[in-house]
């Protein structure tokens, strides 16, 4: 993993010879605005980025009432909402057993 070539995006980068190419990623729980792939070229020592780079913006997972539909006896838990590595977990009404332990985790 080379240092970051712009803001949020470092290079996978293998090799370093002239005019080698380097896949560019997005930093921990972030993605590429247009979920486009990117590579960076070597060009006598200096990374050169794609001219169309697109900004990184953080993952995020549909909520988890859109995806499971609401639930009538109990609530959903949420550690930081609906965004990369979020951990849900179902909560149940006071005097309500809960049938089986439920988590969800967002993930890229």
């Amino acid at each position: 993993r080379s240092s970051d070539l712009a803001d949020n995006v470092y290079g996978n980068c293998e090799f370093t010879s002239h005019l080698s190419k380097c896949p560019l990623v997005c930093n921990d729980g972030l993605k590429f605005s247009s979920g486009m792939a990117y590579s960076a070229f070597c060009n006598d020592g200096v990374w050169v980025l794609p001219p169309t780079l697109q900004t990184c913006v953080a993952i995020t997972c549909e909520p988890i009432g859109m995806i499971y539909g609401a639930i009538s006896e109990g609530q959903f838990l949420c550690s930081k909402e609906n965004v990369f590595e979020s951990t849900c977990t179902v909560k149940c009404n006071e005097g309500d057993a809960e049938e089986m332990p439920f988590e969800s985790v967002c993930e890229s």
